[in-house]
């Protein structure tokens, strides 16, 4: 049985942490424990998570950040320290969320029968409904078998998973440029490098849309300059 590690990453997140949680626990799919990582909230969010856990030991666990590091930053830290809370094995797969988000009931299960049916998978990516567009299905395409996946158009979208295996050669100069931390793009920073060590012949595309995603519009011209430096690394 396909084992998940889901790491959450968010801020202030009060309103939306746990409907993204409820979603975990409503998983057809069982054999799952989760990290939450809250970046120096300054809301209630701990709180929600507190009361939400079901016991101490998981199969949630959580941690916030003295200090605020940013979305890149925490994106590689909250991978780190879930893989050394829960001490994966290489065929334990991630799987990222973010904790505005949300995950349809079937949506681990419908990637374990992806991992199960294709055992050479090692990365998934796949569509998702858009909130802000009146719950708008967004379908992505594959990627081809082959290329230089910073010179394609971006379809490594939500829900994105991978084996440990892969996983964890993570750098930290994957999120950063000229030393410094990037304030955005930490999807593509993530995902460019481990589609580029996996091999596009073992990522695997999921049509269905299992993730719900609320997009963040305030950071657009960010994320794009962000996305320039990582297509250029």
């Amino acid at each position: 049985m396909v084992e998940f590690i889901v790491v959450i990453r968010g801020r202030n997140c009060e309103k939306y942490i746990a409907k993204c949680l409820h979603s975990l626990q409503k998983q057809t799919h069982t054999n799952w424990r989760a990290m939450v990582v809250l970046d120096a909230p300054k809301d209630n969010s701990p709180q929600v998570v507190a009361s939400i856990q079901d016991k101490p030991g998981g199969p949630i666990y959580w941690h916030v950040n003295e200090e605020h590091k940013g979305l890149c930053h925490n994106m590689y830290f909250a991978i780190k320290w879930a893989a050394s809370i829960l001490r994966p094995n290489d065929d334990t797969v991630f799987v990222i969320l973010d904790a505005d988000d949300k995950l349809s009931p079937t949506a681990l299960q419908t990637v374990a029968r992806v991992y199960e049916k294709h055992p050479k998978t090692l990365v998934t990516h796949g569509s998702y409904i858009k909130l802000s567009k009146g719950r708008k299905t967004k379908v992505s395409k594959p990627y081809p078998k082959s290329g230089n996946v910073r010179k394609l158009p971006w379809r490594a979208s939500h829900l994105k998973t991978m084996k440990w295996k892969v996983l964890k050669h993570i750098d930290y100069k994957w999120f950063q440029h000229k030393g410094k931390w990037l304030e955005a793009a930490s999807d593509l920073a993530l995902m460019f490098p481990v589609i580029e060590l996996a091999g596009l012949k073992n990522v695997r595309h999921i049509p269905d849309p299992i993730y719900i995603w609320r997009d963040n519009k305030n950071m657009v011209k960010i994320q794009r300059k962000c996305e320039r430096i990582l297509r250029s690394k």
